[in-house]
């Protein structure tokens, strides 16, 4: 067992952001510079093995308070698909007695941007959407995980990438260079042998196979149709996610604030076609940039919830 973590210095924060491939640690001081960061695998019960996960998040908890300043931790903060309990004994094991904050994923996206009332998309490994109305209403749609939905997620783009690999090589759709993209990125001759890399349970993770999205684009961008409306799909998909939504929250704000974060979303095909159903929506949109380091949001939401001083917005 290590010793808790113990210091006379400057008090941080903790701020630990799980998504469904990778858990983000990160230290940052007072007024939210970041100090430190370190990753881990998925906390999300979906993904994770519980012993696997609690040594792999133990050791990153370690490492970047140490490294990061050896700074007392103030306050911390917990957010995005995590197994709490698990994180909560691990904590206790490291920082115990620290005061913890919990918040959704939608939470943070919001929080970078200091909304109460607003939208936010969150599409990386899997998708799903929330919106706060005026009336601090939550609702949230989505995040069925990848066996029940998730479209438009980087699960989806994948797997419909990897069934279109599968068809060519049977020769029953025209020729594709995503054949060539999953045996590279596989590292295999045939898209078949990447079933080797299923558990007992006769799935591949799902974190694996999120994770070829990132090869769809390339592909896309050297011509290929077929990859090219994945991707578009993907972001019609969305759009139509984002509009439910908004539709069923009764949010009175117009144009309605929208935040948006993920990897899913870093093709510009993906992200146009989404647009493009936003723009067609009975409502307007206010569409802030990116977010491609949601941790940031959840380090802005502890400097809220403790009263700290506050940087400039950071995208």
């Amino acid at each position: 067992m290590n010793n808790p973590v113990r210091s006379n210095r400057m008090n941080h924060f903790l701020a630990i952001e799980s998504g469904g491939s990778s858990t983000r640690v990160a230290l940052a001081d007072a007024s939210g510079a970041v100090r430190g960061m370190e990753r881990c695998p998925s906390g999300s019960a979906l993904y994770r093995d519980p012993d696997g996960f609690a040594e792999a998040l133990r050791d990153a908890i370690t490492r970047v308070c140490a490294g990061g300043s050896e700074a007392p931790v103030a306050a911390i903060g917990l957010a995005g698909p995590m197994d709490a309990d698990l994180a909560a004994r691990v904590l206790d094991e490291v920082l115990p007695g620290v005061p913890r904050h919990v918040y959704a994923e939608g939470d943070i996206a919001r929080g970078l941007y200091d909304l109460d009332v607003g939208v936010a998309l969150v599409a990386g490994t899997g998708c799903s959407c929330s919106a706060v109305n005026e009336a601090g209403e939550l609702l949230s749609l989505g995040g069925y995980g990848p066996q029940f939905g998730d479209e438009g997620s980087g699960y989806w783009i994948a797997c419909e990438a990897l069934k279109a690999a599968f068809l060519a090589e049977q020769g029953r759709i025209p020729p594709t260079p995503l054949l060539d993209a999953a045996r590279a990125f596989f590292g295999a001759e045939s898209p078949w042998d990447i079933h080797r890399e299923a558990s007992g349970t006769g799935h591949v993770p799902a974190p694996r196979i999120a994770a070829f999205a990132a090869a769809v684009d390339p592909v896309a961008d050297g011509g290929d149709d077929r990859a090219a409306r994945i991707l578009s799909e993907a972001g019609a998909h969305l759009g139509r996610l984002v509009v439910e939504t908004v539709a069923r929250a009764g949010i009175a704000a117009n144009p309605v604030p929208l935040v948006m974060t993920g990897g899913a979303l870093r093709s510009a095909r993906t992200v146009s076609a989404l647009e493009g159903v936003l723009a067609a929506a009975p409502v307007t949109f206010h569409i802030y940039p990116i977010v491609h380091e949601p941790i940031a949001g959840l380090i802005r939401l502890l400097q809220r919830a403790t009263g700290a001083r506050t940087l400039d917005h950071v995208s």
